[in-house]
């Protein structure tokens, strides 16, 4: 299994040095209102790779609200939502992720994280550990999971993707 770096982090007050304004965050956001951001974000969702994509990712194991906040935080974070906005998106937005999983016949999936539990560096090594089981059973060649510390460069959670790009 892969390791994590405990080291590998921004070092303590390096947000501090960036000059104010720079980062998307800081700005006026895309959608003020809630009813467009909700838009944006279900027009970006319910796309056929991204409904597969989202449908993967609750395959491995996380909740329902697990990926709404990183729907919704990836979306503060690329500017464009308030925080505000983005926790009134997140019961619509776990409705919706949840109708698609029944849809899918994943009626199984946990809709609320659990309040005590693994670690989520340890739900990361289970999920790549998972993908590889899934893939020896399917006949799949086996891949290498990719380096935890790598950010996927495409697919709707990446920084390029729907939500950020």
């Amino acid at each position: 299994m892969a390791t994590m770096n405990p080291f590998d982090a921004p070092i303590p007050g390096e947000s501090l040095t960036a000059e104010k304004g720079s980062q998307p965050f800081e700005k006026p956001p895309q959608f003020p209102e809630l009813q467009g951001a909700l838009d944006s974000v279900i027009d970006s969702l319910l796309t056929e790779k991204n409904v597969e994509e989202v449908l993967n990712i609750l395959d491995q194991g996380l909740s329902v609200e697990e990926v709404v906040k990183v729907i919704t935080f990836a979306g503060f974070q690329g500017g464009k939502w308030t925080p505000d906005i983005a926790m009134l998106m997140t019961p619509p937005l776990i409705a919706i992720i949840s109708a698609l999983a029944s849809a899918a016949g994943k009626d199984k999936t946990p809709i609320m994280q659990p309040k005590k539990g693994i670690d989520n560096n340890t739900k990361i090594l289970m999920a790549a550990e998972n993908e590889k089981n899934i893939r020896q059973n399917s006949g799949e060649e086996s891949t290498p999971p990719p380096e935890i510390n790598e950010l996927p460069k495409t697919g709707f959670l990446s920084p390029q993707g729907a939500i950020n790009g």
